[in-house]
């Protein structure tokens, strides 16, 4: 039996045999695809503060700069660290917390790299955007926030509405729900203390 490769998929690969094809299903590893996102952030960001050190960046001193881009060289060690020692929850969270500041602040790594991740991983990554919409109109239909990852989730979109002059009403509805929540758990705090 010979098997030809015909194209990628999400999930696997097709494979066309004798003019039928064949779907061999293989299981993304999406601890990589969180590894390979970071890095591949902090290389942008280098990237970024090194060509435009003279222009964008010129009022930072660049001892500034340099120290930045030193973290940034460290946080690649790390990423690969974690995923080399499987603490997957630690990649997880690092992508979870990058998300939103890849969206509001650094756009253009997620249209240059689109393609990349398309072609990888199966996953539009301008699409990020949208995932986290239809999570934050999930919470506000439901009336209530759940976990701590939904409140840092709507904390920061919030913060992005009052950066943006945002609609007002919309403001004050997420503020119920966040206050709601820090009264929720500070009376689970008050009640596990007695």
């Amino acid at each position: 039996m010979r098997y030809h490769k015909a194209s990628n998929a999400l999930f696997g690969q097709l494979y066309r045999y004798t003019g039928f094809y064949y779907l061999i299903i293989i299981k993304m590893d999406k601890n990589l695809y969180y590894k390979d996102f970071g890095i591949r952030l902090c290389n942008f960001i280098i990237k970024d503060l090194q060509t435009n050190r003279h222009t964008i960046y010129r009022c930072m001193p660049d001892e500034f700069i340099n120290e930045t881009i030193d973290d940034y060289k460290h946080c690649i060690k790390q990423y690969n660290e974690w995923y080399d020692n499987g603490k997957t929850g630690l990649l997880g969270k690092s992508y979870r917390d990058a998300v939103p500041d890849v969206i509001v602040r650094h756009p253009d790594f997620l249209i240059e790299n689109q393609q990349y991740y398309m072609d990888t991983y199966g996953i539009n990554i301008l699409d990020l955007d949208k995932k986290k919409q239809n999570k934050i109109a999930k919470i506000l239909e439901r009336g209530k926030i759940k976990t701590e990852d939904e409140f840092r989730m709507i904390y920061e979109h919030v913060d992005e509405l009052c950066q943006t002059d945002g609609n007002s009403d919309m403001i004050e509805k997420f503020n119920v729900l966040l206050r709601d929540y820090e009264e929720l758990a500070e009376a689970k705090l008050q009640k596990r203390k007695k």
